[in-house]
């Protein structure tokens, strides 16, 4: 499958000095840092998995808080800035793609995640 964006996952610390999760899309013509807390990387993933992931705010990039937002399940948006209608910076992405998103921040959090059964 060709996705919008190439997804990396690393560990890294955030811009307080908290452990957590640095996420690269990456693509021929823009690229999106988003830095997660180790919770609102889980935080993300339980989201999407409930289907609740639209309207959170779950990380950062460029010093600007991601609201997550799933329109007609097709597409989810990441806007960067103060809500959903004043936001400054917009990322589009297929549900596919953000689903190896959040497969990519799952297998990063594994460690982390209590074990479910």
């Amino acid at each position: 499958m060709n996705y919008e964006f190439d997804i990396a996952v690393e560990t890294a610390n955030t811009d307080v000095g908290q452990p957590g999760l640095a996420a690269k899309l990456s693509s021929p013509s823009s690229e999106l840092n988003i830095w997660f807390t180790s919770a609102e990387a889980s935080e993300l993933v339980d989201h999407w998995e409930a289907h609740t992931l639209s309207g959170r705010r779950l990380g950062k990039s460029a010093g600007l808080p991601v609201l997550w937002s799933l329109d007609n399940e097709s597409h989810v948006y990441l806007l960067l800035g103060g809500d959903d209608t004043t936001w400054d910076i917009g990322f589009t992405l297929s549900v596919e793609n953000a689903g190896a998103l959040v497969h990519e921040l799952r297998s990063a959090t594994s460690p982390i995640r209590p074990h479910q059964h």
